[in-house]
């Protein structure tokens, strides 16, 4: 027997020696979004650039997960730069009032430019942010008071981008936020839709939220929880109250 646990032992580390090992990769991704007038889902050479519109690039590195969100520039462009092993996707926020013509999502792993063509329908003229008041309840009288502000906290910005999925918090992360005397700033770019706020590094839970915000288990992923909650938004500033306990 003990012949054969050695053998076996022997054979798995034979096996581990000559399984290739996954290098890291340096890529980079120029990306555009448009506005695709004949809803074609092919930039012209000459076209309307989409400004602010949110495009958030995801990798991994082995078993670290990655975000870097951006809000495209004047020319509708963004660039990232990233060292990736396994997959480097782009993704694309739609803007408020148009419909997307082209993939939301794209792998970058075989290419280098990520085209994302826009219908306008009933475009929006106004950028969105989302404002969110944390707070605590500290004396129990079930209203808030001045200095019940909870400072210093972090939350993820989890996209519900169509299509997609919320996952758990990313390793490293540009698009987290720290509560300053309380308030959390949001901006969206030029987007409208529905967010989803994780409570990080926290044992709270949420005690109420006001509308349209609405308690979430966005944050529960497997046996991690993250206190969470629900945002619907529109362009222009949309406040929310989350009270913790």
């Amino acid at each position: 027997m003990k012949q054969i646990l050695l053998a076996l032992v022997v054979l798995l580390l034979a096996m581990l020696a000559c399984s290739p090992t996954t290098t890291t990769k340096d890529a980079t991704a120029a990306v555009t979004t448009f506005v695709d007038e004949n809803g074609s889902g092919k930039i012209p050479e000459t076209y309307t650039p989409l400004t602010n519109t949110m495009v958030i690039a995801t990798w991994n590195v082995h078993g670290y997960m990655y975000r870097d969100v951006q809000l495209t520039d004047q020319s509708g462009r963004a660039n990232f730069s990233v060292t990736y092993t396994h997959f480097f996707d782009i993704s694309a926020f739609p803007p408020c009032g148009y419909y997307s013509t082209t993939p939301l999502y794209q792998s970058m792993t075989d290419t280098e430019k990520a085209n994302f063509g826009f219908w306008p329908a009933d475009p929006a003229e106004q950028l969105s942010n989302v404002k969110v008041l944390l707070w605590k309840d500290l004396n129990e009288n079930g209203a808030r008071d001045p200095q019940e502000e909870v400072a210093g906290k972090k939350i993820s910005v989890m996209l519900q981008i169509p299509g997609g999925v919320n996952g758990n918090p990313y390793d490293e992360d540009n698009y987290t936020f720290t509560s300053a005397d309380g308030w959390f700033d949001i901006p969206l770019g030029n987007s409208c839709g529905t967010i989803d706020l994780l409570l990080l590094n926290s044992d709270a839970a949420t005690a109420s939220v006001s509308e349209p915000g609405l308690d979430s288990d966005a944050g529960s992923h497997g046996n991690t929880f993250y206190p969470s909650i629900e945002i619907s938004y529109e362009p222009g500033d949309t406040i929310i109250y989350w009270e913790i306990k």
